[in-house]
């Protein structure tokens, strides 16, 4: 920050791992890496009428997620991200999003935590939701760099997990009550 003239600079420099993966990811990553993008291969060659329901999402959240990477204001890259994520797990919208993301990103991507662990990565994520809706709902709403990187890793997280599914389940609602179903007793509190 310059006090000087009240400007603010940050950097804009964003590693994107889902379209440019340097090769030493790839070596970690090993085999489920190559899967990863063969499974995103396979998806984008298909016609839109040939993909389930999940497909669709999946195909849909990669493209908000690249475009957020590519995006510059702070405040929009976030949104973007959270849009990726929504497509996903609620792709059908509807209301009490805010609860219904965040319980089910905890079953998917911390299926095997805790449940205190659980309850908190719940209420983060509705924190970081709530960001969203402070932008979107009225324009406001300050994006914290800790904020970006965790949603931003929390949504790749779950596009490239839930990308190991696309071709055994055809909605998001029968991969969670088939392989990660909530415990709606643990959120019963709030």
């Amino acid at each position: 920050m310059n006090l000087d003239d009240d400007t603010y600079s940050e950097s804009r420099e964003l590693l994107n791992l889902v379209l440019d993966t340097p090769p030493i990811i790839l070596d970690e990553l090993g085999d489920y890496g190559l899967d990863i993008f063969k499974n995103i291969n396979d998806l984008l060659s298909k016609k839109e009428e040939e993909l389930t329901r999940l497909q669709k999402s999946i195909v849909t959240a990669i493209y908000w997620f690249g475009n957020a990477v590519k995006e510059k204001e702070r405040r929009m890259k976030f949104v973007k991200i959270i849009m990726a994520l929504e497509t996903i797990l609620i792709p059908d919208g509807g209301k009490e999003k805010r609860n219904k993301i965040s319980k089910r990103f905890v079953s998917i991507i911390y299926n095997y935590s805790s449940d205190e662990e659980k309850y908190k990565i719940y209420l983060d994520v509705r924190v970081l939701y709530g960001i969203r809706n402070s932008i979107i709902h009225s324009g406001i709403g300050y994006v914290y760099d800790d904020d970006l990187v965790q949603i931003r890793y929390w949504t790749q997280s779950l596009i490239q997990f839930v990308l190991k599914y696309i071709d055994k389940y055809h909605t998001i609602e029968e991969l969670i009550n088939n392989e990660f179903p909530i415990n709606e007793h643990l959120y019963s509190s709030s």
